[in-house]
């Protein structure tokens, strides 16, 4: 590792300040994805796993079931892709209840009006 590193220009301690920092934010992500989860009641089911495989058993030419028997028989996987099916469906959730007001662009001599009046 310490070849890596004096490759890279960088110390021991910066790239484990570096490592340290991408788990905090990592984890404060996952923090605000399970809660938004939660407040929206985002729930997977095994048709969000069948409709996660379908585009890779059409692009392997492999049947549906036969992924999600390999990715079942691993736990690691089912959290991994059950958490990519929460992160979409929780994003989804989230922009269909965003309200996005459009404004008009002020320009500067708009800008001095508005504050005239």
């Amino acid at each position: 590792m310490d070849d890596v590193l004096a490759e890279s220009g960088m110390t021991q301690e910066e790239y484990d300040n570096r490592v340290k920092e991408q788990a905090e934010k990592t984890v404060r992500q996952y923090l605000v994805l399970d809660a938004l989860s939660e407040d929206f009641e985002v729930s997977i089911e095994k048709a969000d796993f069948e409709s996660e495989v379908a585009p890779l058993a059409t692009a392997y030419n492999v049947s549906s079931d036969n992924i999600l028997k390999a990715i079942f028989k691993d736990q690691n996987r089912v959290m991994e892709m059950g958490n990519r099916i929460r992160y979409k469906k929780t994003t989804k959730a989230l922009l269909e209840k965003i309200k996005i007001n459009e404004v008009d662009k002020l320009t500067p001599a708009k800008a001095e009006e508005e504050k005239a009046e």
